[in-house]
């Protein structure tokens, strides 16, 4: 009889959930953050370039196989006008592995700290890692894409050359 009560219950929730929030669109939102050196980069400063953000974690495997396909997008972008704005969330309590782990993997990115989630919440509302925004010479968000796979990154990778008006890879 109890199974019974906890199945409502279960039902009852999934049925009242609200769906996840939709990731924005339109303008991208300004930001300006700081890095591990304490210099500050701001979206503004890259007005007029297709960006590429991308939210990671050092706890987050996914994040951590992603980071050398978007440092090599990075170099071979970076002549027609890519910038990658690559977006640290972890909080203070483990901010402090952030420059150790770059520095291990021979990174060109460099990490931009957003410790009290404040550009993730306006980026991501439903907190997903990986989190890439593509952003174009408009300033305006062309696609969003949630994890790390083959087939995801190869999108954003066509996504980028066309908005770079490049050929793909």
């Amino acid at each position: 009889m109890l199974w019974r009560w906890a199945v409502v219950l279960w039902i009852g929730s999934v049925a009242n959930a609200s769906p996840p929030p939709a990731p924005p669109s339109g303008p991208a939102p300004a930001f300006s953050l700081p890095t591990p050196a304490g210099e500050r980069v701001s979206l503004a400063q890259h007005a007029g370039h297709v960006v590429v953000l991308s939210f990671w974690a050092t706890w987050c495997a996914p994040c951590k196989a992603e980071a050398p396909h978007l440092d090599a997008l990075k170099a071979r972008h970076a002549e027609a006008g890519l910038r990658v704005l690559w977006i640290n969330v972890d909080d203070a309590r483990t901010v402090r592995r952030v420059a150790p782990w770059v520095a291990s993997q021979k990174l060109t990115l460099v990490p931009l700290l957003d410790t009290d989630h404040t550009v993730f919440d306006a980026y991501d509302p439903a907190h997903v890692l990986p989190w890439t925004v593509l952003i174009g010479r408009d300033g305006a968000i062309v696609r969003t894409w949630s994890g790390f796979d083959d087939a995801g990154f190869a999108a954003l990778e066509h996504a980028v050359s066309n908005a770079l008006g490049v050929k793909g890879p």
